[in-house]
């Protein structure tokens, strides 16, 4: 049998076999490709291809200008509100929120910090006067390292759970009774580390 891309003798694997190995098939694709290219059938295709590139580029340039303009921005907003509403993304939301919360220990120290001085304040129909972490005096990064230090044994970020250990205010919030006192007690030197039942012994007592 004579291959018929680079013309040398071969003995044939199967009965269709026209090209002798791997090469030459690769090869002789090639060659079709290029002789397609040059036809009026593959330039005309290659046209079109271009003209449809052409257009959706067009059409991503004007959505772009127009997700930059107040009515874009606006709309943009709205879609997300109407999205995030909905049962799709709230169920989305969430999935998300539970993958970062287990992946990023310095979101999940920042979101339980957050979340336990908002419900403080809404028990206690108190206003938040200043953002979470100017309350802590630190950013979550630095927080996490300050508590890392003071870890007890066998505590890591894996058991920072319910049933683990928890972030614990070594005044209790509870004793705040007025906006300052709230940011007082929110400062990063009065948090600390405690397991999750020596925390539930404590609880608004100051040991």
């Amino acid at each position: 049998m004579i291959c018929i891309q680079c013309k040398k003798e071969f003995i044939p694997s199967h009965g269709n076999q026209k090209k002798c190995s791997e090469k030459c098939i690769k090869d002789d694709m090639r060659d079709r490709q290029k002789i397609y290219a040059k036809s009026e059938r593959g330039k005309l295709v290659k046209k079109r291809y271009e003209q449809k590139t052409d257009v959706k580029e067009r059409r991503e340039r004007v959505a772009k200008k127009y997700r930059q303009t107040d009515k874009g921005k606006d709309t943009s907003r709205r879609g997300q509100k109407k999205y995030s509403q909905s049962e799709h993304g709230k169920i989305a939301k969430r999935k998300w929120y539970n993958e970062r919360r287990k992946s990023d220990p310095i979101y999940k120290l920042r979101t339980r910090v957050a979340i336990r001085l908002l419900d403080f304040l809404k028990d206690k129909k108190m206003r938040k006067n200043n953002k979470t972490f100017k309350m802590v005096g630190c950013t979550p990064k630095f927080l996490k390292e300050y508590l890392e230090k003071k870890f007890k044994q066998g505590m890591t970020w894996k058991n920072h759970t319910v049933h683990g250990w928890h972030v614990d205010h070594i005044i209790p919030l509870s004793k705040a009774k007025t906006s300052e006192d709230v940011e007082k007690l929110m400062h990063y030197t009065n948090l600390q580390p405690l397991w999750a039942k020596d925390n539930i012994i404590k609880k608004d007592k100051l040991i």
